[in-house]
């Protein structure tokens, strides 16, 4: 039997479709099953609540905006559910609640957790973890609105139910605990507990693992002095902890948007003779990208083109194609960024030729897609488009550089695009506008200075708050230091 055969549920079914590529039609099996829902029972039943849910799953994996809509349906039958049903909502309305905060609408995620708490009070009791799990993201709103004070209540309430039940959650929500008390009580207050210090070796990498991510979603001086205090911590622990490279590469990155170089320079410095003491060539090249973007981002780009040469001949020496072609890729996309587009052109055929000798079907796609960036900044539009047609025979359906090559597709023929600031402002503009709230940013007008970097023109369909313009500044400028890893991808440090 074959992998959709044995899928039991239409959700197993949707999903082994989206694994093998096919969207619409993973898409389109749990749309049929909400209309057979209704057909069956009408949109005032579980049945039907159930499978918007089942929906709205798929959708979240795909970030459809459509997935609210989804949630919204499910949530909207509360009438005449025995218990399980009325638990089922419950989850529904944490779920709805967590998009809206995802996507800024803190006021909507704001009334939905808040009905959710209130049911699960009655249902559970506040004791309960089911209880404090819907907590977390209520003090997640108060920091976002900067309402440092009633999210420390809200956490610390969080934190000691999970924690006094042993709940296994608790690692994941003491990372956001870390944020919201250098919110309230400033940015050198010692965030982490006496508890971490007793945990096991999994509920310590929980920790870990759990405050790197949320680092990377906070406010920039928020998440660096997190960071930097995580760092700490993790030394004090074992002074050869894996985690202690990945701490110092985002310590690096977030000295960008807090306008620190020294501070960054520091973290890569050390991170550098770290793995060159370890003598691991791979780890080596990744710390020499990373250094290479940090360079970038604070526009020191003669030393940022060392980082990347060096990175591409250690790379070359390694034998190991995968590393060439993305090592190569990076650094011709670095090359097109400063606008030296005969040094870029050479990396990208290196890195075509090597994506040909695997016969990688995606990297084939994706170096051809490169090619096409340069012959557009060449001002070269028939040899872009022919370029960017080649690539949609290599990469699959769902694959999101291939939607991105239908995007510059469709606008070239629509003549949208045609000329070097356009195609960096459509890169940019797509790469800030999914982790802003929904209709505040119109677009990103961008012009190629003649040295290297960007000047910006920020477009705002709306007057932004304080905290909001904080993180649309932060936000371009990563854009800006990781345009090429858009087009390249990014050689993670870990």
């Amino acid at each position: 039997m074959n992998e959709l055969s044995d899928a039991k549920s239409p959700l197993e079914r949707s999903f082994a479709m989206l694994q093998q590529g096919h969207v619409d039609d993973a898409k389109n099996i749990l749309v049929a099953e909400v209309d057979k829902a209704e057909r069956a029972h009408g949109k005032d039943h579980p049945k039907y609540a159930e499978a918007q849910s089942d929906l709205a799953h798929l959708l979240m994996q795909l970030g459809d905006p459509q997935v609210t809509a989804a949630l919204e349906a499910a949530v909207a039958v509360d009438s005449n559910l025995d218990e399980e049903a009325q638990q089922a909502r419950l989850r529904y309305l944490l779920q709805l609640g967590d998009v809206y905060l995802r996507i800024g609408k803190l006021e909507e995620a704001e009334r939905r957790i808040k009905e959710t708490l209130e049911g699960r009070e009655r249902t559970y009791g506040t004791r309960d973890p089911r209880y404090a799990l819907a907590l977390e993201p209520l003090a997640s709103i108060y920091l976002a609105r900067s309402e440092a004070g009633k999210a420390k209540e809200t956490i610390d309430n969080c934190y000691e139910v999970l924690t006094s039940n042993e709940h296994a959650r608790w690692p994941y929500t003491m990372a956001l605990r870390a944020l919201v008390h250098k919110a309230a009580n400033g940015l050198d207050a010692e965030v982490f507990p006496d508890r971490i210090r007793e945990a096991s070796t999994d509920e310590f990498n929980s920790i870990v693992v759990a405050t790197l991510n949320a680092v990377r979603e906070a406010h920039p001086d928020l998440g660096l002095a997190v960071a930097k205090d995580l760092l700490l911590l993790v030394e004090a622990r074992d002074a050869k902890h894996e985690a202690i490279p990945a701490i110092l590469s985002e310590i690096g990155q977030m000295a960008i948007a807090v306008e620190d170089p020294q501070q960054g320079e520091t973290a890569y410095d050390r991170l550098l003779k770290l793995r060159e003491a370890q003598k691991d060539d791979a780890r080596i090249v990744e710390a020499r990208m990373g250094y290479a973007f940090f360079c970038v981002g604070t526009k020191q780009l003669n030393k940022a083109k060392t980082h990347y040469q060096v990175a591409a001949e250690k790379a070359v020496r390694l034998g190991d194609p995968m590393v060439t072609i993305t090592v190569t890729r990076a650094f011709a996309a670095f090359l097109m960024q400063t606008g030296n587009l005969g040094e870029a052109e050479q990396q990208i055929k290196k890195a075509r030729e090597e994506a040909e000798k695997l016969q990688h079907k995606e990297l084939m796609g994706r170096t051809r897609m490169d090619q096409a960036m340069l012959a557009e900044l060449g001002g070269r539009q028939d040899q872009a488009q022919a370029l960017l047609t080649e690539s949609l025979d290599f990469l699959p359906e769902a694959d999101p550089d291939r939607q991105q090559a239908v995007k510059r597709l469709k606008a070239m023929q629509s003549h949208e695009t045609g000329n070097t600031n356009e195609a960096i402002s459509q890169l940019l503009t797509e790469l800030v506008r999914p982790s802003l709230p929904q209709g505040l940013l119109g677009k990103i007008e961008a012009t190629l200075g003649k040295n290297g970097g960007f000047d910006v023109d920020i477009q705002l369909l709306r007057e932004p708050s304080e905290e909001e313009a904080d993180k649309v500044q932060a936000l371009v400028q990563k854009a800006i230091n990781d345009v090429n890893a858009q087009l390249s991808g990014r050689v993670g440090t870990s």
